[in-house]
């Protein structure tokens, strides 16, 4: 089992997180859990036939540290703007201009994997569709 994999490795003994489609940060934190994890989680499923199948190559696994990397900004702005009992409406321009500035890093040239470029391109169009003269 995973905790047994988890202890034997020396692995902080966490549960998985479940990826919630209402809350796209929760595929953030369930994907950062897995990197945690990760030794123990592809043990686990070498140790199971059905398994087997499903664990990931490294290059998928470095896919998955690049998706948390992406979407690590995301993560930070949502922890800041939900904090309660601190002002933080007049940060919003800067706040939109960190996330701007962030998707446009991601282009051609930045050898990102071409899923997470087409992630980035398609979140600044939106962003661009809401904030056109920013």
């Amino acid at each position: 089992s995973l905790r047994h994999f988890c202890e034997s490795m020396n692995i902080p003994n966490k549960s998985l997180l479940v990826d919630m489609p209402v809350r796209w940060n929760s595929t953030y934190k369930m994907l950062k859990r897995c990197l945690l994890l990760r030794e123990a989680l592809d043990a686990t499923m070498r140790s199971d036939k059905l398994l087997t199948p499903f664990v990931l190559s490294d290059s998928e696994w470095k896919v998955v540290a690049e998706i948390v990397k992406f979407l690590e900004p995301f993560n930070r702005l949502t922890e800041k703007m939900s904090q309660q009992f601190i002002p933080n409406m007049c940060l919003t321009a800067a706040y939109y201009m960190d996330i701007y500035d962030h998707l446009e890093s991601y282009n051609i040239k930045s050898g990102h994997h071409a899923s997470i470029l087409e992630a980035a391109k398609l979140a600044c169009d939106k962003l661009n569709k809401y904030y056109p003269e920013s």
